[in-house]
């Protein structure tokens, strides 16, 4: 699935009415909001989609009952800040109530992107908790294990609470994997502000993580900060961070291997037609053989390999191979 986010816009306007996502017959993204009132000083999102307007709930949850009618097994609940859903809206509604509405819709996979750690409310875990049909996987963008960094960012939290969030999600969701969003090299990053992203990222042991060399856009806050790092500073840092993450998400991935899991099967891997490949509740890619597979099914999988971006494994039958 790649993550680039178009924004189709003509001299100020946006059209947020864009073809819906669809994958094959059985995964949809369903937007329940469209732009942000968070303004962190990198991002350019407020300023080209405009505030946060989110729909109304009987909307989006007629558009999950007509998709899974029509044979869809997984939605992805999007918006630029999932977890802001509603604030905007007169009525009492929150991002864990429409988590709830949507479980009970009794779809089979429910996941949900992107979150911000400002409003990840307990209520929300406790949601997420309680629903097998939704996925034990978070995505929580930390951007930068420094606080005074944090702070720079306009991201709204400190180092500490983003840690006793993620200590929250990981000890009350069983089994969740949480991947992450991380930016080095932001204006004026010190060495130990650095190192601080690097004991974060140690002390969670992410399953996955989304890495950038920080890039000014035109037009934000950050782009006028001043910035003595040099660039050659700033690629050595993103491969320190992206060896340390690999290790922990490798280790995240062994801790998989001679169990069997549940892979909604995507259809064929686009290298080998023989092998099928789908993704675990996890949201771990598998590569696995098996016969009488289609896409859209969801089927247990006994993992024999792992490797640091997916698993390999057979399906498993009733029958006992030879």
């Amino acid at each position: 699935e790649d993550r680039v986010v178009h924004i189709y816009s003509r001299q100020g306007e946006v059209y947020e009415n864009l073809p819906v996502r669809r994958f094959g017959k059985h995964k949809a993204w369903v937007n329940i909001m469209y732009g942000c009132d968070k303004f962190c000083t990198y991002c350019i999102v407020p300023y080209t989609r405009g505030k946060q307007r989110s729909r109304t709930m009987e909307d989006i949850l007629k558009e999950i009952r007509e998709l899974k009618e029509a044979g869809y097994r997984e939605v992805t609940l999007l918006g630029q800040n999932v977890n802001a859903y509603g604030k905007d809206l007169d009525q009492d509604l929150t991002f864990a109530s429409l988590l709830e509405e949507t479980a009970r819709t009794g779809i089979d996979r429910i996941r949900f992107m992107t979150s911000h750690p400002w409003d990840f409310t307990q209520e929300m875990i406790d949601v997420i908790a309680r629903y097998d049909n939704i996925m034990p996987y978070i995505h929580l963008p930390l951007q930068s294990g420094d606080t005074d960094v944090l702070r720079r960012m306009g991201r709204r939290y400190t180092a500490e609470e983003y840690k006793a969030l993620y200590d929250s999600i990981t000890a009350r969701i069983p089994g969740v994997a949480v991947s992450t969003d991380i930016i080095v090299g932001f204006p004026d990053e010190s060495d130990e502000a650095f190192a601080h992203t690097l004991e974060m990222v140690k002390a969670c042991r992410f399953d996955s993580a989304f890495t950038f060399i920080y890039s000014p856009r035109p037009g934000t806050p950050a782009a006028r900060m001043e910035d003595p790092v040099s660039p050659q500073v700033k690629k050595d840092r993103l491969q320190q961070l992206n060896q340390v993450w690999n290790e922990y998400a490798l280790e995240k991935m062994k801790a998989y291997e001679g169990k069997t899991v549940q892979v909604l099967a995507d259809g064929p891997s686009k290298r080998n037609p023989a092998v099928l490949s789908g993704y675990t509740e996890t949201n771990k890619l598998v590569n696995f053989t098996g016969d009488g597979v289609k896409a859209g099914d969801i089927v247990p999988v006994f993992i024999e390999t792992a490797k640091t971006f997916s698993l390999d494994g057979h399906l498993v039958t009733d029958t006992p191979a030879d």
